[in-house]
């Protein structure tokens, strides 16, 4: 008996951390809803709609704020892409950096960044579940509503709403990787992995995690995302 009593105290232990990393998770998102939306609110900074339209992958890395799902050092975040076929946004991977060199740094500290993947080589880097920014694949700071006609040749743009970068500089910073315990807990699935969330789930996300796909197409707007065919094995 003594050991059937103890059981219930540890399941209820459990359901509780359940729920209260999730609660995390959520507070996590909606931090970087509120970043994305300071953003994009402000011209100086904010995403031309043509770029985000047309970004087939954007991720969103938040400074180090504490907490169970976060690196010791560096910060945190999601990543997020397009489906090739639809041109619609999928669900969102959780991932960390492993280090404090990552995004833009100010006075060498880490600030909130947004980086888009333009391309299959910006799309490359995540195919594998540990990867660096500008490592191998060509990452600048892009330009801004405020620059409309600058062209830049990267297949990673940056944004920040710190601004201080000239579009068109070039970056390479820290390690990014798939955040495996934050994606089974928030997906219930104890297997799934960075890439099947990004391509390949066909699961009931929760509200909470697609707002800030709602968000994103919302600032899309009416731009058409350029949306390529397929023949055969051959995209056009």
């Amino acid at each position: 008996m003594l050991a059937l009593f103890l059981l219930f105290p540890l399941k209820n232990n459990y359901g509780q951390n359940i729920e209260r990393d999730t609660q995390k998770l959520n507070t996590r998102l909606s931090e970087i809803n509120a970043f994305f939306s300071s953003l994009m609110a402000d011209p100086q900074r904010a995403i031309p709609q043509s770029i985000l339209g047309n970004a087939k992958g954007l991720i969103v890395v938040m400074k180090n704020k504490g907490g169970r799902f976060v690196a010791r050092k560096g910060g945190e975040g999601i990543v997020i892409v397009r489906d090739e076929r639809t041109g619609k946004l999928g669900a969102p991977s959780f991932l960390q950096s492993q280090d404090e060199n990552w995004g833009l740094l100010v006075n060498a500290k880490p600030v909130d960044t947004i980086y888009l993947l333009m391309d299959s080589d910006g799309l490359s880097i995540l195919t594998e579940n540990r990867f660096r920014i500008g490592s191998g694949v060509t990452a600048a700071v892009g330009p801004t509503t405020a620059q409309p006609d600058v062209q830049i040749d990267a297949s990673i743009l940056l944004y920040s709403l710190d601004g201080t970068s000239t579009p068109g500089t070039f970056y390479s910073g820290g390690i990014l990787y798939g955040e495996v315990t934050a994606n089974r807990l928030y997906y219930q699935n104890e297997t799934i992995t960075m890439q099947e969330i990004l391509y390949n789930y066909s699961g009931d996300p929760t509200a909470e995690i697609m707002n800030f796909v709602q968000l994103v197409d919302r600032h899309v707007g009416e731009f058409k995302v350029v949306k390529k065919k397929r023949i055969g094995s051959i995209i056009f």
